[in-house]
């Protein structure tokens, strides 16, 4: 199992003929203790801060210019992100695409394996940006909102 689209595994196997190898090597960047994407330079945390803060100004216009009968592309359209990078890619349904859930993932590095479980020895350290996810289940047919953000260690 390799962790890339087919088509460019299909092709690097074209291009190392009967005789090569392709490896899912994924680990080399995305393991939780020393991938090479876990540590974050200052500069990187101080983009990801930024853009964080524009998103999250973009959401606080979306909840204060709700209008009734709006609709989800005039909604999102208060996000007014002015052409900058986001944190995260858009994501706003209401009515019964709600039910759903979530339509899609967000933040550039969510899916790097985590340091955090049970009986973990992975050492915390600094320049590692973790993903927070709280994604309340009602268990009935209300919805709610759900909170993704990230922690940033420094030391």
């Amino acid at each position: 199992m390799i962790d890339a689209p087919a088509y460019l595994v299909d092709e690097l196997r074209r291009l190392t003929g009967p005789t090569g190898a392709v490896e899912n090597v994924t680990e080399i960047l995305i393991d939780a203790a020393d991938g090479l994407r876990v540590i974050n330079e200052v500069e990187q945390l101080a983009a990801f801060e930024w853009a964080a803060c524009q998103t999250s100004q973009g959401v606080r216009r979306v909840l204060f210019g709700l209008e009734l009968g709006m609709t989800e592309r005039e909604a999102v359209r208060l996000l007014d992100s002015g052409g900058t990078p986001l944190s995260c890619h858009l994501m706003l349904s209401e009515g019964p695409r709600a039910s759903l859930g979530l339509l899609s993932p967000i933040h550039l590095d969510e899916w790097v394996n985590s340091p955090v479980a049970p009986g973990s020895t992975i050492e915390l350290r600094s320049g590692m940006a973790l993903q927070v996810d709280i994604i309340p289940a009602t268990g009935t047919d209300h919805f709610t909102t759900n909170i993704e953000d990230g922690v940033a260690l420094a030391g």
